[in-house]
């Protein structure tokens, strides 16, 4: 049920209710606990207290529930946005110097992880530049028919080596910085998403399946050239050479073509249902989907990358809009 009386929403203290709105808003709990100087947990524990007393059972819901109240939230966090301003119980007052001191160290560990989350689609832009630059170094190996000579030239070429791992290592960031990216997209499918967030937990398991293969492909394709150049490893076997490029490429057709694939097309459903990200590019992320495992080739990945590229952009415009919003 989600017509709420006026008499089930004077249950909610003056506290739960302005939780309540800041969760209509897309506020997460740490921003919540942040405005309100809770742990992320406490924040949790209300938000589900207001959900029993108003009978619903997810956030999206909470947009009918308060539909009857007509105030914006800005008119409610303007109350907690001086440091000396807190709730507490059913009223607000001011809160202590001693108080403001404990809370103070907390504040500042929300305040960083806040700064982490708005900037994280920045990880996505970071992924395609370290994928792109490393690419023209870490896949300078000999190709599936390489000669005899070419291997045994390959083999004593030191600077091909350095070159080689220097790629590999720019690969790892690379995954590392789609993490942070993962991450962010992760949180607002969640939060559009409400209840158990099933779909939303599957784009970040296949987001994660993608970047573990990434890195397991950098380390094929540099493995050579690391027991080379830093292990003094003798490698003679010119088989050897020729495969381990062609076992990267194959984590890279799993990783991108149906790692890739589940990521893009969860990321798609969530955003067609809720509208968390703009229709057009829900629908580019069906079309990539749909390429994604027809494309046999090394290029298989590019569709991938070009989304990524996309959602790091859209990502920053949408949170820069909510940021400039009017009050």
């Amino acid at each position: 049920m989600t017509n709420v009386s006026t008499t089930a929403r004077t249950e909610l203290t003056p506290q739960e209710e302005q939780i309540a709105r800041m969760a209509r808003d897309g506020l997460s709990n740490l921003e919540i606990g942040a405005r309100l100087f809770l742990s992320p947990r406490t924040g949790e524990s209300h938000l589900r207290e207001e959900f029993t007393k108003l009978d619903i059972s997810s956030r999206r819901q909470l947009r009918t529930a308060l539909a009857e109240d007509g105030r914006a939230l800005a008119s409610a966090s303007l109350q907690t946005r001086g440091k000396a301003r807190v709730f507490t119980g059913a009223s607000s007052g001011s809160a202590s110097e001693a108080d403001w001191r404990r809370t103070r160290p907390w504040t500042k560990g929300v305040t960083m992880a806040r700064q982490l989350e708005r900037w994280a689609p920045l990880g996505g832009i970071v992924f395609v530049v370290l994928m792109l630059v490393g690419a023209s170094f870490v896949t300078d190996v000999p190709e599936a028919d390489a000669s005899a000579s070419e291997i045994t030239a390959y083999l004593a070429d030191s600077d091909n080596h350095v070159r080689n791992i220097i790629g590999a290592y720019m690969w790892v960031v690379g995954a590392l910085a789609f993490l942070w990216f993962l991450a962010r997209l992760r949180a607002d499918l969640r939060r559009a998403e409400g209840g158990p967030g099933t779909v939303s937990s599957l784009a970040f398991g296949a987001g994660v399946v993608f970047a573990a293969l990434w890195v397991a492909s950098a380390a094929a394709l540099a493995a050579v050239a690391y027991a080379l150049e830093l292990q003094d490893a003798p490698v003679r076997d010119a088989d050897l050479v020729r495969a381990l490029p062609q076992m990267a490429s194959l984590f890279l057709l799993l990783g991108g073509g149906f790692g890739g694939l589940l990521l893009v097309l969860a990321t798609s459903i969530v955003s067609l249902q809720t509208g968390v990200l703009p229709r057009w590019f829900a629908w580019l992320g069906i079309v990539v989907a749909i390429v994604l495992p027809f494309d046999l080739i090394y290029l298989n990945i590019i569709p991938l990358v070009v989304w990524v590229l996309i959602a790091s952009i859209v990502l920053l415009t949408r949170r820069e809009e909510r940021a400039t919003a009017p009050a």
